[in-house]
């Protein structure tokens, strides 16, 4: 293994990066999975574990798996969990065939039958909270804003939908059925009376024509389909799949020295606000999201620290030297986003004293990072985390630069400041002493 090296270009500007399970549900701010194959075929061999901590939308655990290792994954968004474990693991295509044959005709009877009782559920402009088709009772899940976001027809079939998704018995395929449902919702172009919704605040938009959600799943659920079957494939029955915790901070199920190596893109400061994102599809998935204060507590990098945190983080030291200046700079200006920027490095300092810990002797981790702009002030995040992993006893063997492709950025809507500031990223590989 190639202890002290210069890392390659990794900028793959107008290639492929939505091949096999990448392309089967967006993700906002993924990296491109050119980075994880460069570094997994690198730093490990067939067998190894490869872990992701922040997974996301579990790119890292795709290119793991379909590339003989055996990947971990974990996160603390129920939905970014949900989505790497359905795209990250492969399904029999007999099974898959059998299955979506049979669901396919049931949906396609569903609607038939929502279409004709149409006038019967939905009322002024309301759809009621549940209606029967074919003598089964449906229930509309409750939830703050619903008939703002979601047009009446649009909430009763999806209720509909995962209400028949939920008697798949065949877990796999009853979850990858509920990521084909969720990529309807958190898209570009959403069923949903949003846009942006891939990201912190979806904007409201009200569609011209109400889209056919039937349609819509259908078309999504044979790209899905396609993309499952060439990502089944291609991986070997030796490697396996798992989403062994939700923090990164805390990988108690994780022994140590059990992990080869880690492939992350940990979070921003200011980070995508995730949790608010996705609950638009784990309402109607039944899977209880996380509330405004569990996001708060959990997610690392989130924008919503209350600025009464400030007294208790301000007494607390730095992880390294440097970041007190930086902290003393952003308090003149902002008390509120110093609490953010100080609560991010010590998040990310537990994050990294953990990724030591599971990491075995000389095994390697690479960091997908950018810099931060906070009030004016550069912060070089880069730079502060590898300081901070080597207080942890890592070793930093490489770093390089790679220029984000403009036509493939997924950035909020209306956001030409975001995508001044934001042009490159910088790629860091460290070790654990031998």
């Amino acid at each position: 293994m190639t202890l002290i090296f210069k890392i390659p270009e990794l900028h793959f500007h107008g290639e492929d990066t939505n091949s096999i399970t990448h392309r089967i549900h967006p993700y906002g701010a993924k990296f491109p999975p050119q980075i994880p194959y460069w570094a997994i075929t690198e730093f490990s061999n067939p067998g190894d574990v490869v872990l992701d901590p922040f997974c996301g939308g579990g790119t890292t655990l795709v290119e793991a798996r379909r590339n003989g290792r055996i990947a971990w994954g974990t996160d603390i968004d129920p939905l970014a969990i949900l989505i790497s474990k359905v795209k990250a693991t492969p399904i029999d295509p007999t099974l898959l065939d059998q299955s979506i044959t049979s669901i396919t005709q049931t949906i396609e009877n569903d609607f038939r039958a929502l279409k004709e009782k149409r006038r019967y559920i939905i009322r002024k402009g309301k759809p009621s909270q549940s209606f029967t088709i074919d003598s089964r009772s449906i229930k509309l899940p409750v939830f703050d804003n619903r008939d703002y976001w979601f047009d009446p027809f649009i909430s009763c079939g999806l209720a509909l939908l995962c209400s028949r998704i939920q008697t798949v018995e065949n877990e796999a395929i009853r979850q990858f059925l509920q990521v084909v449902v969720s990529s309807c919702i958190i898209a570009r172009t959403s069923v949903a009376n949003m846009r942006d919704v891939v990201h912190t605040r979806p904007h409201k938009y009200i569609h011209t024509i109400v889209p056919d959600l039937k349609s819509a799943f259908c078309k999504k659920l044979s790209v899905a389909v396609r993309a499952i079957k060439q990502f089944s494939a291609e991986c070997v029955d030796s490697a396996d799949t798992r989403i062994v915790g939700g923090d990164a901070r805390r990988l108690n199920s994780i022994p140590p020295a059990s992990v080869d190596l880690i492939v992350t893109s940990p979070p921003y400061i200011n980070a995508l606000d995730y949790p608010r994102a996705h609950k638009f599809a784990l309402y109607w998935l039944g899977i209880k999201p996380l509330t405004y204060q569990e996001s708060n507590k959990a997610a690392i990098g989130l924008p919503r620290r209350s600025i009464q945190r400030w007294p208790i983080l301000k007494d607390q030291p730095c992880p390294i030297i440097a970041l007190p200046p930086i902290i003393s700079m952003i308090e003149q200006e902002s008390i509120e986003q110093a609490s953010i920027v100080k609560d991010y490095f010590l998040d990310m300092d537990q994050a990294l004293g953990e990724m030591y810990r599971v990491l075995r002797p000389a095994g390697m981790v690479c960091l997908v990072i950018a810099s931060s702009t906070i009030r004016g002030i550069q912060i070089n995040t880069p730079y502060l985390l590898a300081g901070i992993a080597e207080s942890h006893g890592f070793i930093h063997r490489a770093s390089c630069d790679r220029t984000l492709d403009h036509a493939k950025r997924c950035l909020p809507f209306q956001s030409p400041s975001l995508e001044n500031r934001m042009q490159h990223e910088k790629v860091i590989v460290m070790q654990k002493p031998g």
